[in-house]
């Protein structure tokens, strides 16, 4: 429920904004989020600390991001055929 409130937020905030969502435009912004909430609950499955957990997922998810941004990594684009 974070991540999507957190996806969402950022689509509302920038539907407000009068500017074009970052999600849409910026290289893996909701996948890292993902990632890391699917890395935290797998942290908290083989029973690590709830702190430890989040320190590692979130600069997991840190880390990713400023990698994505870094080396302008992203997913494929959806393209109809013509």
């Amino acid at each position: 429920m974070g991540v999507m409130t957190g996806i969402m937020g950022g689509i509302f905030r920038d539907l407000l904004c009068n500017e074009p969502p970052v999600i849409f435009q910026s290289p893996l912004y909701a996948t890292v989020s993902w990632a890391g909430s699917l890395m935290f609950i797998g942290l908290l499955y083989i029973e690590l600390d709830v702190t430890v957990a989040a320190i590692i997922s979130g600069l997991s998810m840190f880390i990713a991001r400023l990698l994505a941004i870094y080396f302008n990594v992203s997913l494929p684009k959806f393209r109809f055929k013509s």
